[in-house]
């Protein structure tokens, strides 16, 4: 099927119209992205962080009785 000139640049523009709308869209979705791992960023500090707190407050030295209530 042959296309006419005119066919020819309405294809064009419409494609040039789409590619606009893409690059926006991806602009878009990159900010959102960017947004949420800096949300996400102090969760793992915290999360990363919890862990070691925990370990190193339950732990007694070799020389004490364990607290009440520890077997």
């Amino acid at each position: 099927m042959q296309m006419t000139p005119e066919q020819l640049i309405e294809e064009y523009r419409d494609t040039v119209l789409e590619l606009h709308l893409t690059r926006r869209h991806l602009a878009a979705l990159e900010a959102e992205n960017a947004s949420l791992r800096a949300q996400l960023a102090p969760a793992e500090d915290t999360a990363t962080a919890t862990p070691t707190t925990r370990t190193t407050a339950t732990r007694t030295a070799p020389d004490q009785a364990p607290g009440p209530g520890c077997s």
